[in-house]
């Protein structure tokens, strides 16, 4: 049996987050890893993530609406909580954990002060990019009296 078909008949078609609704046609039925993949932990030695990433026991079948609002969160923006706000919260996290030992290597000698570490010792540094931003180009509201005297130079 699929993997999907064993996520169904173990939560009797019915939505996974909880609220209880029906599913009521494959189109609108999408299945939801729970964990998130991004938020496991990889293995080398079985070449898949933690739980594994097709393990129905880790899947959920969800409405559009109740996956959407798992994924994404309530509302517009982000949430704490949803799939997306996490894995980027793991990643501000540990790249602020990295800093921190670089610091402190740093503080004890050794690494250089360009970064660079000894022999003894190897940590991957994390580089930083910050994506550039601009103001966005909006021309400045004109007054009336201004408006009209570029109309009248446009007449003659």
């Amino acid at each position: 049996m699929s993997v999907k078909g064993q996520v169904l008949i173990r939560q009797e078609g019915k939505c996974g987050c909880g609220c209880g609704q029906k599913l009521q046609h494959w189109k609108d039925t999408q299945f939801d890893h729970n964990p998130a993949l991004a938020l496991r932990p990889w293995s080398d030695k079985e070449e898949d993530t933690i739980p594994p990433a097709n393990d129905p026991e880790y899947i959920m079948a969800l409405r559009k609406e109740c996956h959407a609002r798992k994924t994404y969160g309530a509302g517009r923006a982000m949430r704490r909580g949803s799939d997306i706000h996490e894995f980027h919260r793991g990643r501000r996290l540990r790249e602020a954990h990295q800093e921190h030992q670089l610091k402190m290597l740093k503080k004890t000698g050794l690494v250089g002060s360009s970064g660079d570490l000894t022999d003894e010792f190897e940590i991957e540094v994390p580089k930083k990019e910050r994506k550039k931003w601009r103001w966005p180009k909006r021309p400045f509201p004109t007054s009336r009296a201004a408006r009209l005297r570029r109309e009248e130079r446009g007449n003659r």
